[in-house]
């Protein structure tokens, strides 16, 4: 930090932390911190920022869910550039694709464990994972039944999501394969919309439906034509054409409309490039590594490539910790540049996959939390 008093006002400018075990327990703790703060300070909704090194699918999932509860109104700063990066479309190919293991189209772990998150309300990331990890069998596609599970994941799970497991399952495994794509998803939004697997109405899962409902039926009613003959061939050209970016037509309009006088949910530097000033951070995820992490460019290093860097010199260990450590210093400086009152930080002892966070950034809060 370029400043001769780095911790001076640090311990102001932190107005509280957020925890719990599981994301899920710290986004609904946040919704209510952010309901006190609101009162305590006279905040409008559109003073506050959430800001987090990514945004997965399953976190933009609670996030929505947890304000929507709490009656706060919020939009999603960010840019899709096609249907396939919408979680609930990669949700419900995946289902797709194993009740149609002759496709040949296994979905990943990562995939299995966001479409039961999503599919399923109130089962968490790190539960999810657990499903997927000791009952998918990516090799095969294959989801085992519930008696393959042990049962000290039986008890971290909880018999009702593993029950909810188990139905989507033999769902999947009894649906005839000879329906057509169109047929097989209204029949998924059918079972999926009923109360216990969601209990409040899911307007954005039946936006989404109905738009690959539309694009299943306008792909079956053109398939002689373009010389696909066999289900399997009209199923991979479906799941291949969205994945690959190829079905972009009339995305689908995802529930309500954000509201742009509500709180905004970015990224990291979707919120520094948007520049947008407020009273109120949250640092989310504060513990996770993200904040420290260089974009996953193995190929192409920003700093190697630049003209200004000596080619003859290698790039070693030392150079990443410093860059890593600079570019952390910068976040930091840009983002309470932007925030005139205070932060709130916000993390979870777990991340996504059940792994314990203890982020550079977490460490260095320490000493002000």
């Amino acid at each position: 930090m370029h400043t001769t008093k780095p911790f001076a006002e640090a311990q102001q400018a932190v107005l509280g932390t957020v925890g719990g075990r599981y994301r899920r327990e710290m986004v609904i703790q946040l919704a209510d911190a952010l309901v006190e703060l609101m009162a305590e300070r006279s905040l409008h909704p559109s003073e506050i920022a959430i800001v987090a090194p990514y945004l997965d699918g399953a976190l933009r999932y609670m996030l929505e869910n947890a304000f929507r509860d709490a009656g706060l109104p919020y939009y999603l700063l960010r840019r899709r550039s096609s249907p396939r990066d919408e979680p609930r479309v990669r949700a419900w190919l995946t289902w797709l694709a194993l009740a149609h293991p002759d496709w040949h189209l296994p979905p990943s772990p990562f995939d299995v464990a966001e479409a039961l998150t999503l599919s399923i309300s109130g089962l968490d990331a790190a539960r999810a994972e657990l499903l997927t990890e000791s009952l998918y069998r990516p090799e095969t596609a294959d989801l085992l039944p519930i008696s393959e599970l042990p049962d000290r994941i039986q008890s971290r799970v909880g018999m009702d999501f593993v029950g909810l497991y188990e139905e989507i399952r033999l769902w999947l495994a009894g649906q005839d394969g000879r329906a057509s794509i169109d047929v097989f998803l209204h029949r998924l939004f059918t079972l999926l919309s009923e109360r216990r697997f969601q209990p409040e109405p899911d307007v954005a899962g039946a936006a989404v439906c109905d738009w690959l409902v539309q694009a299943a039926t306008r792909l079956r009613q053109s398939a002689e034509a373009i010389g696909l003959h066999a289900p399997a061939a009209v199923g991979n050209a479906f799941i291949d054409g969205i994945n690959q970016g190829l079905v972009t037509a009339n995305p689908p309009e995802l529930g309500d409309p954000p509201d742009p006088n509500g709180i905004m949910i970015s990224t990291i530097y979707g919120y520094l490039l948007a520049g947008r000033p407020v009273r109120v951070q949250v640092w989310l995820e504060t513990a996770a590594t993200g904040w420290w992490d260089i974009p996953n460019q193995p190929l192409s290093n920003a700093f190697v490539l630049a003209q200004s860097y000596d080619s003859a010199q290698p790039w070693t260990m030392d150079n990443d910790f410093h860059i890593r450590n600079q570019l952390l210093s910068r976040i930091v400086r840009g983002l309470t540049a932007r925030c005139s009152e205070g932060i709130l930080l916000a993390s979870s002892d777990l991340d996504r996959r059940g792994v314990r966070q203890d982020g550079p950034l977490w460490r260095a809060l320490q000493a002000v939390r």
